[in-house]
C-alpha cells in the first residue's frame, strides 16, 4: 500500500528523490534528510499530524522508516517513490531498528517486537511478546537475531518483579540474564548492544530502603561470547557510572559516563577496550539539570559518534551532534522534534 494523496498520513514530495542520507530529522510535520555535515538538505515526507514519531535510517542511508500515528511507513530516499505502509498496526512504537543489510526492520511497541520484510509487498511477523519498550532492540551483525529486554513472562520472573534479557530469531529465544528485585536491591538492565564480539549490556544494581531507591550499589558490563558470559567491568560507584551504548570500528565499546552532582548530571563518552580498561574519548557532552535526554545513536565508519541531546523535558528540540574523538561534542548538525542517523555501527537508542 502506498500513500500518495494529499490526505494520506505520509506524503512524499516530488523533490524527495536524491542521494542516500546521513541524517534525518522532523520539525513539526516535515521530515527532512541531509549529508553528514548538515548540507544537501531536502524534505522527504509531509505528515498529516505533528504528533510524536520515531525515525530510523538504514545503515546505507537509502531508506527511512517512520512510525506515524498507529502505522509504520518506509520512504525510499533514492527513488522518491510514494511511502510504503508496512500494514502493521502499532501502539506507541518506541524503537525502529533496521537490520544491517537494510532489508528488514524491527518494530518495538507496547505489545510486541515484530520484524518486517521491507519489499514491494511487505510482510511482518511477531518475534516476541511483552518487551520492555524503553530498552529498544539490537540486531546481531549477521542480521539473524535480535536482543531485547522483556517484561516478566515466567512465574520466576514475576516473583522477582522485572524480566529478562533475551536473544531470539523469531523461532526460538534464549534467556541471557534475568533481572529483578531482592530484599534490599533492584537490578535494572540498560539497552543491550549487539557487536561483532558478541552481545554486550550493562546492568545497574540499586540499593533499596523501605521500597525507595537508596543509591547505586554496583554497575556491571557483561558480554555473551561463544564460551559463555564474560564480565568486562565491575564498579561500585559513588558519584558516577558508565553504560555501554555502542561499538567503534576497532571493536572497542562506547560508554556513556554520567557523573551525578547534587542537582545536575554531567555526561561524557568513554572507550572500553577488550581488556576492560576505560579511557576518555575526549567528548564531553555537558552538564544538565536532571530533565535531559542524552542518547548515543551509533558510530560512523570515520570514527565520529552520533549523539542526540534534548536539554530538558520542556524542550521540543533534540539536537544532533556528530562528535569527533578528542575534539569535543562539536556543533549541531541538525535539530528537530526527532532525529536519526545512518550509522554503520548503530547504537541502541532505546533510552537510559
Amino acid at each position: 500500500m502506498v500513500a500518495s494523496a494529499a490526505t494520506a498520513p505520509v506524503v512524499v514530495p516530488a523533490s524527495a528523490a536524491g542521494p542516500p542520507a546521513a541524517i534525518a530529522w522532523r520539525s513539526g510535520r516535515t521530515v527532512s534528510v541531509g549529508a553528514a555535515d548538515g548540507g544537501a538538505r531536502r524534505p522527504v515526507a509531509r505528515l498529516a499530524s505533528d504528533r510524536s514519531t520515531q525515525l530510523s535510517l538504514s545503515a546505507d542511508g537509502r531508506r527511512l522508516a517512520l512510525a506515524a500515528g498507529d502505522r509504520v511507513w518506509v520512504v525510499d530516499l533514492v527513488s522518491g517513490t510514494p511511502a510504503r505502509d508496512l500494514r502493521l498496526a502499532v501502539r506507541f512504537a518506541t524503537a525502529l531498528q533496521w537490520s544491517p543489510d537494510g532489508q528488514r526492520i524491527a518494530v518495538v511497541d507496547e505489545r510486541a517486537v515484530r520484524v518486517c520484510e521491507v519489499g514491494p509487498s511487505p510482510t511482518c511477523a511477531r518475534w516476541a511478546r511483552g518487551p520492555a519498550t524503553e530498552m529498544g532492540a539490537s540486531w546481531s551483525p549477521d542480521g539473524r537475531r535480535l536482543a531485547y529486554v522483556r517484561k516478566s513472562a515466567t512465574r520466576a520472573e514475576r516473583r522477582r518483579g522485572w524480566g529478562a534479557l533475551v536473544v531470539g530469531d523469531g523461532a526460538a529465544a534464549q534467556v541471557v540474564e534475568r533481572f529483578g528485585e531482592g530484599d534490599r536491591s533492584l537490578t535494572m538492565p540498560m539497552p543491550p548492544i549487539f557487536g561483532r564480539a558478541g552481545l554486550t549490556w550493562t546492568s545497574v544494581d540499586l540499593r533499596m530502603r523501605f521500597g525507595e531507591m537508596d543509591g547505586l550499589a554496583r554497575v556491571r558490563t557483561r558480554r555473551l561470547e561463544a564460551g559463555g558470559v564474560r564480565t568486562l567491568s565491575t564498579a561500585r560507584p559513588r558519584s558516577s557510572y558508565s553504560v555501554v551504548v555502542g561499538e567503534q570500528a576497532d571493536g572497542s565499546l562506547l560508554l556513556l559516563r554520567q557523573r551525578l552532582h547534587a542537582t545536575t548530571t554531567g555526561y561524557r563518552i568513554d572507550r572500553l577496550d577488550p581488556t576492560g580498561a576505560a579511557t576518555s574519548l575526549g567528548i564531553a557532552i555537558g552538564t544538565f539539570g536532571g530533565q535531559e535526554d542524552v542518547r548515543v545513536l551509533g558510530a560512523l565508519t570515520d570514527g565520529r559518534v552520533a549523539i542526540s541531546v534534548r536539554r530538558s523535558s520542556r524542550s521540543r528540540t533534540t539536537r544532533l551532534h556528530l562528535a569527533t574523538p578528542g575534539r569535543g561534542l562539536g556543533g549541531r548538525v541538525a535539530g528537530g522534534d526527532e532525529v536519526a542517523v545512518a550509522a554503520a555501527l548503530p547504537g541502541n537508542a532505546g533510552g537510559l
